[in-house]
Formats: C-alpha cells, structure tokens, sequence
C-alpha cells in the first residue's frame, strides 16, 4: 500500500510540474523506440507502444503497431479477441478521425489513473 500511495504522490508530482519541452521530447524519444528497448512478443506492450504512439501524435506509426498487434494475436483465447476489438476499433478511429481517436485515448487514460488511484481528486482522498 506505500508504494502505491508513493507512485500516486509522484505521478501527481510530475503531472502538476511545467516541466520544459525539451524533456518531454526526450521521454517520448526514450520510451518511442519500440524495436531497440521493448520486447514485442508480449501483446500488451505492443499495445502499451500503438498507444503512446498516437497519443504522441504520430498517428501512422500507431497505426502500423495496432497493425502488428492484431496480426500477433489468437482470436481463440477471450482476452486477446477482447484486445484486438479494442485494436482494431482505436485503429479504424485514428484513420477515420484522429481527434476523436485521441479523446478516446485521454478517455482511457484518465480512467486508468482513475482505476490505479492516480488522479488528483484520488490523492485528496488519502
């Protein structure tokens, strides 16, 4: 329970800082670089990387991982069919209307903080 109260207080941290462009830049350069620093055999983090992807920005390079990511996965095993649904839904979004794709990410996004107990109205609560 501390660490997930110390991850909670830093994520905020982080969140409420203005931190300078350059920084964020690098991170996404860092954390952007699929073939060189993540294994691709574990579908989630394939998923982890389309996501960040477009959420950056780079809506093709999103698209060609959700691409992957659906080919990579059994249709016969529940939770992957569940994953490449959700895939192929965010996939068809950001080619018919990015904007609305990445609502759709911030939607998910602020539930997972939501869900981890990492929004601000959360910390509040502790």
């Amino acid at each position: 329970m501390t660490l997930l109260l110390g991850l909670r207080r830093s994520w905020l941290l982080f969140k409420s800082r203005p931190y300078p462009f350059f920084l964020l830049s690098l991170a996404s350069k860092i954390l952007l670089r699929p073939p060189k620093l993540f294994s691709q055999t574990n579908p989630n983090t394939r998923r982890a990387i389309a996501y960040s992807l477009a959420r950056a920005g780079r809506i093709s390079e999103g698209v060609e991982i959700l691409d992957q990511l659906v080919d990579q996965l059994d249709a016969t095993v529940p939770w992957q069919f569940d994953l490449a649904n959700e895939a192929t839904r965010l996939r068809s979004e950001l080619t018919a209307d990015p904007t609305e794709a990445l609502r759709q990410l911030q939607a998910w996004e602020r539930e997972t903080e939501k869900t981890l107990g990492l929004s601000e109205a959360d910390e509040s609560n502790t």
